[in-house]
């Protein structure tokens, strides 16, 4: 059979076919795609609603204040909230982040889209009556509501001309802006969120009561560089109500920097300051780092840097800003913005504190100059989550005592006695036309307040009852006991605070009717930090009878006859936190060092009676302080600082007319400086006395010894005289 070869193919009516069903697909896929788009846009401006609805959100609930206030309102940005403000109305306006200006039902155009932005704004209060929160507005009418409930609306058209949008509601309370991290400024609020608090227990810990509520310092946390030069004091001050809940919470720091004072411009900043919140009842730290209250533009002020090589590389780095900021511009004659309101006002050039640096005899020269190495020291204080370079702070009193006294009776007695000396000092203030800084601190002058309630011959002392000696019973040789000092220390009040405090102050006043308003801290001061510049802050007029080591830790080494006498001091200013060198002249002056003694007595029999001799360190071209020379004796002798503390003077005793003194740290650069490189020195005894050896000669540690020998009463004081290796004796 033939094959057949008709080829096969698509008639007409299967292709049109064929068309119509690809016809009805592209068509469905082109709708679709329309679709897409249409839900692409849409959810596109939703999402651009939504942010512009939380933006408004956030920008409402960052109010600077609560209420307007005459004090402030002509230094307040013009972009700043206040939460009173926030009422809808069209006088409140918020601002883009490039600054366009954002009134309420104005338009916002995004892309293609123009938006309309809207806000509704209802008040409400507390009301003790009710079970829940009220919109009538209660009489007499508050400052402020407690809380705002704000509905922002964002709508637009959308691209098939249908109206669309969308609205977030929130609530906002009246928290004081201070103690919350959205602003730097209080005028009065709510309650914020609580946060627990445990409280301090004695020895470390004493509480004051401030406002129905109690107040107490916490024990301080001290760091300090390996090279043992920088030191980091901190400490919480915590005002906490009865069911232990924080009310308010200051921390401070205190560090002593190596600077180096700067010729190029900088912004820098004034110190923290105080103002009143709660309906002028009680104060709180301000600082605002985009305020010109603050904020100090290139070249307003002088400046430094912190060295950060050598020794100086280990200080703290808080000192960027301590170095930066701790400079004067309109000193002494605006004490509410100096950063030592305390420094006499001699010691001021060209509306700056004038700064220092030690020569090689560890004397304090001036270091004005651009390029000058200075040091310096600093009190931080924390605001919003941030250090901040603050005042100075002055110590009023320190008292001495035993850990047991405050284990009793004596927590109870030394409570009472911090709060009438406080209620002393602010009537002393209440006598002043301003408040007294630089005259404050002077103890031996019979017209400062520091005498006048401290000193036991002023007729307006403020004693603590039963104030405690360890002489009644006596200890055993052998026995040791821990001592307590306790501190007060006194802020810079501003003028308007202390003209606030001044019209609270009657005859009547309690210390409760003040006590909020009293700017104070009241740091445990017994441990000190262990430094190269050891102030030894405590001290004993018998070393050979009785020792204090720098932790307060008394030991009973031989009989008393009939008394020694123990000695906390602390210099005035931010280096008795620190225990570094003083940074001026007034830091130094044993006038401005406040002391507070203890009787101690040892019973038995002593060994033998001990030979007295005080021996005094100087120094010349060796570049080494004599307050940090270290005197220890041994072999029968035993070394203590002089009781009031001066650094360069010891008191050594010979329990038999002899022993042994071993001489150190003489070698190292002075004690705040950069320089690693040893700086070999020699130790010169006075004319007539033994001779010295030497061991290790040329290291950091070297030491140097001087056997005395058949010592008897009267001994003339001795002289211990470091040269420069190259000079000679």
């Amino acid at each position: 059979m033939k094959p057949s070869t008709k080829k096969l193919g698509f008639s007409l009516v299967e292709v049109m076919i064929a068309v119509l069903v690809l016809g009805v697909g592209i068509l469905a896929v082109a709708k679709l795609q329309s679709t897409l788009i249409k839900g692409g846009s849409d959810a596109n401006q939703r999402t651009v609603a939504t942010s512009l609805a939380q933006e408004k959100i956030d920008d409402l609930k960052s109010f600077t204040h609560l209420t307007t206030s005459a004090s402030w309102t002509s230094g307040m940005a013009a972009n700043e909230v206040v939460y009173s403000h926030i009422s809808g109305d069209s006088d409140l306006t918020t601002y883009t982040e490039t600054g366009g200006l954002i009134a309420p039902s104005a338009t916002i155009t995004v892309g293609q889209t123009v938006y309309s932005l809207n806000w509704i704004v209802d008040d409400y209060w507390h009301d003790a009556a009710l079970t829940a929160p009220t919109i009538t507005e209660p009489s007499p009418a508050p400052s402020t509501s407690d809380f705002k409930t704000i509905t922002v609306t964002v709508g637009w058209i959308d691209a098939t001309n249908e109206a669309q949008s969308v609205s977030l509601d929130t609530a906002i309370y009246a928290y004081a802006p201070a103690l919350t991290v959205l602003s730097d400024n209080s005028q009065s609020g709510g309650t914020p969120p609580s946060a627990s608090y445990t409280p301090g227990v004695a020895p470390d810990t004493v509480y004051v009561d401030v406002g129905g509520n109690k107040r107490e310092s916490t024990d301080p946390n001290i760091t300090v560089s390996q090279n043992q030069q920088y030191v980091e004091h901190e400490f919480s001050v915590i005002t906490y109500d009865s069911n232990n809940n924080i009310v308010k919470q200051e921390d401070l720091k205190s560090v002593n920097c190596t600077c180096e004072k700067q010729s190029t411009n900088s912004v820098t900043y004034l110190p923290v300051g105080i103002e009143l919140a709660d309906n002028d009842t009680n104060f709180i730290n301000q600082f605002d780092p985009d305020s010109s209250d603050f904020k100090v533009a290139s070249g307003g002020k002088n400046w430094g840097v912190p060295l950060n090589t050598g020794q100086a590389g280990q200080q703290s780095d808080h000192c960027d800003i301590c170095c930066r900021d701790h400079h004067d511009t309109t000193g002494p004659n605006n004490p509410d913005t100096l950063f030592d309101p305390f420094r006499p006002s001699s010691d001021y050039t060209s509306g700056d504190h004038n700064h220092y640096f030690p020569d090689n005899s560890g004397d304090l020269q001036l270091a004005n100059d651009n390029g000058d190495t200075y040091i310096e020291a600093c009190t931080l204080i924390k605001v919003n989550g941030i250090f901040r370079v603050a005042q100075d702070l002055n110590i009023l009193t320190i008292k001495t005592m035993p850990e047991s006294y405050l284990l009793g009776t004596g927590f109870t007695k030394y409570k009472n006695y911090k709060e009438n000396y406080l209620l002393a000092y602010a009537k002393e203030l209440d006598k002043e036309s301003s408040f007294p800084a630089q005259t404050l601190g002077h103890v031996t002058s019979s017209s400062s307040i520091k005498y006048l309630l401290n000193d036991s011959a002023s007729i307006s002392v403020v004693t603590l009852v039963d104030e405690p000696d360890l002489d009644n019973p006596a200890l055993s040789i052998g026995d040791t006991d821990n001592l307590r000092a306790k501190t007060l220390y006194a802020r810079y009040i501003p003028s308007n605070l202390f003209s606030i405090l001044k019209g609270t102050i009657e005859a009547d006043t309690t210390w409760a009717d003040i006590s909020n308003l009293l700017p104070f801290y009241d740091p445990d001061g017994t441990v000190i930090a262990q430094t190269n510049d050891d102030t030894s802050a405590w001290g004993t007029d018998e070393p050979s009878q009785v020792s204090v080591n720098q932790s307060g830790q008394l030991t009973a080494l031989d009989a008393t006859n009939p008394t020694a006498i123990a000695t906390a001091t602390r210099s005035d200013s931010t280096t008795s936190f620190t225990n570094t060198r003083p940074i001026d002249p007034n830091d130094e002056d044993q006038d401005y060092q406040t002391s507070d003694e203890m009787l101690i007595a040892v019973s038995g029999s002593s060994s033998s009676t001990p030979i007295n001799v005080k021996v005094t360190v100087t120094s010349a071209g060796s570049a080494v302080d004599p307050k940090s020379v270290t005197i220890v004796g041994s072999n029968g002798a035993s070394c203590g600082l002089e009781s009031n503390s001066v650094k360069y003077v010891h008191i050594c005793s010979f329990s038999s007319g002899s022993g042994k003194l071993t001489v150190s740290t003489y070698t190292a650069s002075s004690g705040n400086g950069n320089s690693a490189t040893a700086v070999n020195s020699e130790v010169c005894p006075a004319s007539g006395e033994p001779s010295i050896t030497v061991a290790d000669d040329g290291s950091f540690d070297e030491t140097s010894t001087i056997i005395y020998t058949g010592l008897s009463d009267p001994t003339p004081d001795k002289t211990i005289h470091i040269v420069l290796e190259s000079d000679g004796c």
